[in-house]
């Protein structure tokens, strides 16, 4: 009968060493937002042209999360048409660049989590109802993408928007970089009207 006790308390500790269930961020406080994503790792995928210049305007983010809140970021670039086969086959990045036709594709295929746009406290900063906040290459966003405020346009003026996908790992992490983002977004174009 011993060997039994141990042998289910064995069990037991190897089940809660395990990957926890990622709880579904868009119905959770802001407060437990923060606690889910401590200690978590946000796969960051931008275009590979990207890569550099993005983690160049995300540097100074990305030191403040990992010292405040243990928020690893790790950046990877993908090729132009990688992303829709990566999303598709239910990418476990916690972060995604996406725009126009992958973005159009991404919400009606389900493969992006949202809306989640007003659930970031730093959203209420920014005119949520303009075009360029609810619009990529003319696409509508539906809530599914916000624009990378501290990110510079691209090579054909549009500013990229940022995504969370629906398979994705650290979900609350990836909403409390976008949060932080659209902070220091705000105070880049309050600095640049003095």
């Amino acid at each position: 009968m011993k060997k039994w006790g141990i042998l289910c308390l064995v069990v037991l500790v190897m089940a809660c060493k395990g990957d926890r269930k990622q709880r579904d961020v868009r119905k959770l406080s802001w407060f437990e937002t923060h606690a889910d994503a401590r200690n978590s790792v946000i796969d960051f995928r931008v275009p590979a042209s990207e890569l550099e210049g993005r983690k160049q305007a995300f540097s100074a983010l990305t030191d403040s999360l990992k010292k405040k809140h243990l928020i690893e970021v790790r950046w990877s670039g993908y090729v132009p048409g990688s992303l829709r086969d990566s999303l598709a086959a239910e990418t476990r990045a916690s972060l995604v660049e996406i725009r126009g036709k992958e973005l159009d594709l991404g919400v009606s295929s389900g493969w992006l989590m949202g809306p989640f746009d007003r659930l970031i406290p730093a959203s209420k900063l920014y005119p949520t109802d303009k075009e360029s906040w609810r619009i990529s290459d003319g696409v509508a966003t539906s809530g599914f993408a916000v624009p990378c405020m501290i990110c510079a346009a691209d090579t054909s003026g549009q500013i990229p928007f940022l995504a969370i996908p629906a398979k994705g790992k650290s979900q609350a992490a990836a909403m409390v970089l976008l949060d932080y983002m659209l902070e220091a977004g705000k105070k880049q174009m309050e600095t640049k009207a003095q």
